[in-house]
Order: C-alpha cells, then sequence, then structure tokens
C-alpha cells in the first residue's frame, strides 16, 4: 500500500543493505525457527505485499492518497496509497499464502488451517506499514527498515495470536 520515496536507479547502483535484509527476513527466520509458521509466512507476504505495491503502484501511477488523512499526495509518498498499490499487495499476500499452503516442506499441514488468519494478517500488516509511513516515518523518527521489521512483527505476532 505505502509508496516509498527513492530511483530504482538510485538502489540498483547500491544494491541491498544488511539492515534491509534484516528489516524484510529478520522475524519470518525467528519465526521459523520457533516453528511458527503461520507467522513466518505471514511476515514473508507482508514484506513480500509491501515491495510489490510499492513498485507496482509507483509503475502503473493512478491517484494517491495519504492513509491517514486521505488527502491526495505525490507518488512515492511515506504513507501514500493507490487502489493499483492496494491490489498488487494484496495479490501478493494471496500467491505467497497460496503457495505455502500447497506445500513447502512440511509447512502444509502446519499453515493451511489458519490460511485465512495468515492471509488477513499480512494485509493487516501491509495497512500498518501505511500507517507507520503516513505517521512516524514521515515525521523522521523512525526509518524505512524499522517500519518494514515493525510491521512483519505486527503481520507474524497477528496471524500467531
Amino acid at each position: 500500500m505505502r509508496t516509498k520515496g527513492g530511483s530504482r536507479a538510485g538502489r540498483a547502483r547500491r544494491g541491498r543493505q544488511a539492515s534491509q535484509i534484516v528489516a524484510n527476513l529478520g522475524v519470518a527466520a525467528l519465526f521459523a525457527a520457533a516453528g511458527r509458521y503461520e507467522g513466518c509466512i505471514a511476515a514473508l507476504a507482508e514484506a513480500a505485499a509491501d515491495t510489490a505495491s510499492s513498485e507496482i503502484g509507483q509503475a502503473l501511477g493512478g491517484p494517491v492518497r495519504l492513509v491517514t488523512s486521505w488527502r491526495a499526495v505525490p507518488a512515492g509518498t511515506d504513507g501514500g496509497i493507490s487502489v493499483a498499490g492496494t491490489l498488487s499487495g494484496v495479490a501478493a499476500v494471496v500467491i505467497i499464502v497460496a503457495i505455502a499452503g500447497v506445500g513447502i516442506g512440511g509447512m502444509r499441514h502446519a499453515l493451511w488451517p489458519h490460511a485465512a488468519v495468515t492471509l488477513f494478517s499480512a494485509c493487516a500488516g501491509l495497512l500498518f506499514d501505511s500507517q507507520l509511513g503516513a505517521t512516524v516515518e514521515r515525521k523522521g523518527w523512525i526509518g524505512n527498515d524499522l517500519v518494514n521489521f515493525l510491521s512483519t512483527l505486527f503481520a507474524a505476532l497477528l496471524a500467531s495470536a
């Protein structure tokens, strides 16, 4: 849902930093290590949804609104959401949860009874990501890596609750 600032070309030259990898995958790894696969999948699905919604939302364009006030904002604004971005994020969640439900390794039996909860939790994490982006990240209190970490943690905890 949330669009991010910065050009793709700038990110391509620098590549990913370790903090970005930990922010997006650390929660999933911790939940997998603890045997809480629904939390792991929710965290992975939220991270995928965040990336899909940001990249596809910016690429396809369309009106962007700040999630907290519904005020029109430029594409790339932290906390800005668009229809294309939101639908792309939800599609990413559905794909990740469906793949997990079909069965990767031994997760199918652990996850599938909780597929609807996992799907809902990842989508809620995506919305939480947008809320954090529109509030504390826009004010400069926290950075995008912490927003991503907190959003995947929120999704994982919600799925595991």
